[in-house]
């Protein structure tokens, strides 16, 4: 679910904002979706994902000095993987 919010709502919040701008200013939805500038719309819901995308990939996630610790198969129970900050007390 969050990975199509983040990839969907950004393509399509251009061309929903125009869309009910234009809709509301003509007082029609058909002439509004009609007289749309689609290539325009399009790209720039593009561009906005892709920022959308890279902001969201600098600034989430764990530091590029954490560590991976695999998954484990201990007492019957998988143990799953983890990342480990150097500063984060080990277990």
């Amino acid at each position: 679910m969050r990975q199509a919010l983040t990839i969907l709502l950004p393509l399509l919040l251009p061309a929903v904002l125009y869309i009910l701008i234009k809709s509301q200013k003509l007082g029609s939805f058909k002439l509004a979706t009609r007289d749309a500038p689609w290539v325009w719309l399009s790209a720039g819901g593009v561009a906005f994902a892709a920022v959308v995308l890279v902001t969201w990939a600098w600034t989430s996630g764990a530091p590029s000095t954490a560590r991976y610790e695999p998954s484990t198969f201990k007492d019957g129970k998988v143990i799953p993987g983890k990342l480990i900050t150097p500063d984060a007390p080990e277990k």
